[in-house]
């Protein structure tokens, strides 16, 4: 089994996009792995900038994690691509959000913020 962290788009969408983080979840345990979703982290009284700390010291920190799964719109939230520039520093793989697939599409330019940075 192998472990992801969720990262996507949730500021300034309808129910903070939770719908779309708990559908992937949902598919990824389906697949027979673990994910790490955000949309059930307890934000209660945390800045937006806390909360972006917490996220990406997760992504940076978590000794078990495979990679992240990319949340549709992901490559507009600066959130999402704060976790892809820890993750491509840490080396993790990213993947876009699973769909109807028995496998998760690997993401090969890294998104926006890395291939701009970088190319």
């Amino acid at each position: 089994m192998k472990r992801y962290y969720l990262s996507g788009p949730m500021s300034g969408i309808e129910d903070n996009n939770f719908p779309a983080f708990n559908a992937a979840e949902a598919r990824l345990r389906e697949l027979g792995h673990d994910a790490i979703n955000p949309a059930k982290f307890d934000d209660a009284g945390m800045t937006r900038e806390e909360m972006l700390a917490r996220d990406v010291e997760i992504v940076l920190t978590v000794p078990d994690l495979d990679g992240l799964v990319m949340i549709n719109g992901w490559h507009m939230s600066d959130g999402s691509n704060l976790e892809a520039i820890a993750a491509r520093c840490r080396g993790l793989d990213m993947f876009l959000e699973p769909d109807g697939s028995p496998d998760l599409e690997p993401i090969k330019t890294g998104g926006i913020a890395w291939t701009q940075a970088h190319e």
